[in-house]
C-alpha cells in the first residue's frame, strides 16, 4: 500500500492527476450589435472651384538670331514663321544638322530625304537651300550677307508638319 500512495502522490505533484478547468458557459441571450449605415459617396467639387489647369507650353518667339520658315516642297513656297520649333507642343519630334557648305540630309521627312546646303556666292553673299534628295531644283529659304569671318556654318532644326518642312536656322561661327 505504501507503493500505491507514493505513486498517487507523485502523479498529483507532477500534474498528471489534475482535472481540466471547467468551461465557461455561453451567454443565454445574444445582445444585438448596431450596424452603421454606409457612408454616402463623396460629392464632386464644382468645376469652377477646381484648381486651374497647368499652363500649356508655348513655343518661343523666333528672335533676330534665328530664321524660322515653313517650306512647301510641292508648291516651292517659303513662308516666315513667328515661333521656333523648340518648345512647341504641336511638334512631336525635331531633327538637327549643320552645314558648312556641305550637304546635310534630313532622312526622316515623309516624302523622302531632304537636303539642306549653305551656298557661298561671290561678294560675300550666301544662300541656304533645300531640295528633295531624289531630284528637283533647290529652293532658297534664306539669303544672308557675310564672309567666313562673320560665320562659318549654319545650324538647322527641322520638323515636318502637315506635309511641309519647318526649318529654324542660325548662322554660327
Amino acid at each position: 500500500m505504501k507503493r500505491v500512495l507514493v505513486l498517487v502522490f507523485t502523479l498529483a505533484a507532477c500534474g498528471g492527476a489534475s482535472t481540466p478547468p471547467a468551461a465557461t458557459p455561453a451567454p443565454a441571450i445574444a445582445t444585438p450589435v448596431p450596424v452603421a449605415a454606409p457612408a454616402p459617396p463623396p460629392t464632386p467639387e464644382p468645376a469652377s472651384a477646381a484648381a486651374p489647369p497647368p499652363a500649356e507650353a508655348a513655343p518661343e518667339v523666333c528672335d533676330g538670331q534665328w530664321v524660322c520658315v515653313k517650306v512647301n516642297l510641292a508648291t516651292r513656297k517659303v513662308e516666315k514663321r513667328d515661333t521656333k520649333l523648340m518648345g512647341d507642343p504641336k511638334i512631336a519630334s525635331t531633327w538637327s544638322k549643320t552645314s558648312d557648305g556641305r550637304t546635310a540630309t534630313f532622312d526622316e521627312f515623309s516624302k523622302g530625304p531632304v537636303e539642306l546646303t549653305l551656298k557661298r556666292l561671290p561678294r560675300d553673299k550666301n544662300e541656304v537651300q533645300v531640295k528633295l534628295a531624289k531630284g528637283g531644283t533647290p529652293i532658297v529659304i534664306d539669303k544672308h550677307d557675310g564672309s567666313l569671318e562673320d560665320f562659318t556654318h549654319v545650324g538647322a532644326i527641322a520638323a515636318e508638319q502637315d506635309g511641309a518642312l519647318l526649318v529654324d536656322m542660325r548662322y554660327l561661327r
